[in-house]
């Protein structure tokens, strides 16, 4: 005898779904740990604790000093550690909702890091990326101007 099915069965994720989205959409950040730390840790081992106060290397760069290099190590990493919230944003809102909403996760993302919200910053914004650019009736778009919406970061049924 085969078991009962559910009536009504509900369309809420569940749990493991979700958590599964955004296991997905953090993995994307994992690059920019590693790249920030591996030079972050250059720049510390090249030019000691003191490398943080360096002046920016756009304001001078000594190709021959240590310190020089030191200081480019120092702030790419630290450049690469900015990346990373903006990163998580935009591709926990890809995980949930495919590429449309990927714009609007990082630009959420960007906000996040901006405002000091930080990675649980970027990840809510993600979240809240991804149902905006989804299928929403707020993305019908006229007949005239379908021809334009690969470009747009929205999507829509067939009419």
């Amino acid at each position: 005898m085969n078991a009962p099915t559910l009536a009504h069965p509900t369309s809420f994720p569940t749990f493991a779904t979700i958590h599964g989205k955004l296991v997905q959409g953090v993995s994307y950040a994992i690059p920019f740990v590693v790249t920030g730390g591996v030079l972050l840790a250059l720049g510390y081992a090249l030019g000691g604790p003191a490398i943080g106060a360096a002046p920016p290397v756009t304001e001078g760069f000594d190709w021959l000093a240590r310190t020089g290099w030191a200081a480019l190590l120092h702030q790419l990493g630290t450049l690469t550690f900015g990346l990373l919230v903006p990163v998580v944003g935009g591709y926990v809102a890809h995980a949930i909702a495919d590429r449309p909403a990927l714009v609007p996760g990082f630009v959420g993302g960007t906000v996040a890091a901006q405002t000091g919200a930080g990675f649980l910053g970027g990840l809510v914004a993600g979240v809240l990326a991804a149902p905006s650019s989804n299928d929403s009736p707020a993305c019908a778009h006229p007949a005239p101007s379908r021809a334009c919406i690969p470009c747009w970061s929205c999507r829509w049924s067939a009419p």
